[in-house]
C-alpha cells in the first residue's frame, strides 16, 4: 500500500481549479489529500502578491494540521510561480 501524502495543486492565470482537480485526482490514486484552491478567475488578472499570500496561508494551515505527511506540489503556469515564491 502506498503512503498517504498531501498533494498541493495550483491552477494558472485566467483559470480555475477544476482542471487541476481532474488532473490531481487521476495522478493521486487514492492516497493523497488533495489541496487545490481556486484563486478566483478575475483575481488572477490583478496582482500576484495577494495570491501568493493566500496559497501560503492555506499551505501553512494544512501542514500545521498534518506536519508528518510528505507533500507533493503541482503548479501550472502562474500556479508554479506562486509555489516558487
Amino acid at each position: 500500500m502506498s503512503e498517504t501524502y498531501i498533494l498541493f495543486a495550483q491552477h494558472g492565470w485566467a483559470d480555475t481549479n477544476q482542471s487541476m482537480m481532474t488532473l490531481t485526482e487521476r495522478l493521486a490514486g487514492g492516497n493523497a489529500q488533495i489541496v487545490a484552491p481556486c484563486l478566483n478567475y478575475a483575481m488572477t488578472w490583478l496582482r500576484m502578491a495577494p495570491l501568493i499570500d493566500q496559497v501560503d496561508a492555506l499551505a501553512t494551515a494544512t501542514l500545521a494540521r498534518q506536519p508528518s505527511l510528505p507533500l507533493r506540489i503541482v503548479g501550472h503556469s502562474m500556479g508554479g510561480l506562486i509555489w516558487l515564491e
